[in-house]
Parts: structure tokens; C-alpha cells; sequence
């Protein structure tokens, strides 16, 4: 059984957090955290899936069809899943040495994808790119 207090032992304080995050990604991380804690899982083993997904979003939405987009969609959902799952894992188990620069580094390149991704879907339109960069 998950406890509430084990939770919020586990996650930032509401001021500091999306909405989203908080109330939707957050808590499904944790209960993935929590069932694999006992596997030889690392928080960079979710960075690294985290940023599969996200290629795999940019790519389908790159594509610009329906189905892609639908495809892209759960893997966005699913990057955000694992992207909160790397940051609990390392308050859980312990992180490694460059276990936040990979982090970034897997945050920055899934933004990348998704943006292009989404941008050549659309046609190579620009605004998607712009509110990347902003």
C-alpha cells in the first residue's frame, strides 16, 4: 500500500510545481517508482525511456497525420510520466554523479524533438519553434 505522507515525502511542494504535474504525472510516477523500486532501475534508466518517448512523439508528429498525431500524444503523455519518475527515483534510491545533468540534457533533446516534430507537421511553420525557444 502507498501511503500519503510516503508521497509527499516525494514530490515538491505545490508552489513549486506545474499543476499538471502535481495533480496528474506526479502521482502515476510515483506509483511506477514504487512498484519498480525493487528492480535494478536507475533514475537515468527513466531519463533515457523518457527520451524515447519523446523522439517517438516528435517523429509521429512529424509525419502530420491523425494517427501520428494520436501516437504522438501518448508518447507525450508518457514522457511526462517518466520524466517525473527520474527525480523520484533519485530521491528514492540515490542519484548518480551526473544523474541531473542527464536529466537536462534528456529534457532539452525531447523539447528539440517534439518542437521540430511538430513544426514539420505542421508544415515547417515557425511558431512552434518560436515558443520552444521562448
Amino acid at each position: 500500500m502507498i501511503s500519503r505522507s510516503d508521497y509527499r515525502k516525494h514530490v515538491k511542494i505545490f508552489a513549486l510545481e506545474e499543476p499538471l504535474d502535481y495533480f496528474f504525472y506526479r502521482p502515476i510516477a510515483y506509483t511506477l517508482v514504487k512498484f519498480t523500486q525493487a528492480l535494478p532501475i536507475h533514475p537515468n534508466h527513466f531519463s533515457l525511456m523518457a527520451g524515447s518517448l519523446a523522439v517517438f512523439a516528435g517523429l509521429n508528429l512529424a509525419g502530420g497525420s491523425q494517427h501520428g498525431q494520436s501516437l504522438a500524444a501518448l508518447g507525450i503523455v508518457g514522457f511526462g510520466i517518466l520524466d517525473c519518475c527520474d527525480g523520484m527515483c533519485a530521491r528514492l534510491k540515490g542519484g548518480s554523479r551526473y544523474g541531473a545533468l542527464i536529466d537536462m540534457l534528456v529534457d532539452l533533446v525531447s523539447n528539440i524533438c517534439i518542437y521540430l516534430g511538430l513544426s514539420k507537421g505542421l508544415g515547417w511553420d515557425l511558431t512552434p519553434i518560436l515558443c520552444g525557444i521562448s
